[in-house]
């Protein structure tokens, strides 16, 4: 479908958008559920679509794949799959039902450590379950908090002169 709607225009937007609406949201569907079972093949082969379909967008300009998804303000879709699973752990914390997914992770000290988690990642002994979606999206929530902490951190920094003119 893409290739026959570039025969008829060469704007780049509305190929994107194209794209977007006919390829990638199959490419995407369910990916939180099943994203984090991917094996590398897999996520090769979903990568291979979205190259090609970026070859076709660009046309006869296309140099490299990381050089034109800067130009046409695209991600990875592994960089995509990780923000979806993301964003629906986050939305499950705000909902009653799905809360207990995720639970705190709770201290018996009040010492702060530096391999802190905040929320605790269920323990498998096999791995089908370590691969599966409930326990990547705890690590991912986990790496999401370590992330914010680390930035808060350099904001309070003595270190921080951009801060330290406006404390």
């Amino acid at each position: 479908m893409l290739r026959a709607a570039s025969k008829f225009t060469s704007d780049k937007n509305i190929l994107k958008q194209i794209y977007y609406s006919r390829v990638r949201c199959k490419l995407e569907q369910s990916a939180a559920v099943w994203s984090s079972s991917l094996t590398q093949e897999n996520i090769n082969d979903l990568e291979r679509v979205q190259k090609s379909a970026v070859r076709i967008i660009i046309g006869k300009q296309y140099e490299s794949y990381t050089e034109t998804l800067k130009e046409l303000d695209m991600k990875r879709l592994s960089e995509r799959r990780d923000l979806i699973c993301l964003k629906f752990a986050k939305t499950s914390l705000r909902l009653e039902n799905f809360k207990k997914l995720f639970p705190v992770q709770k201290n018996i000290h009040d010492m702060k450590t530096r391999q802190h988690e905040k929320y605790h990642v269920i323990r498998s002994y096999g791995k089908r379950y370590a691969v599966s979606a409930i326990p990547s999206m705890q690590h991912l929530l986990n790496k999401e908090h370590k992330k914010q902490n680390k930035a808060l951190k350099s904001l309070l920094s003595p270190t921080n002169y951009a801060c330290r003119s406006y404390c």
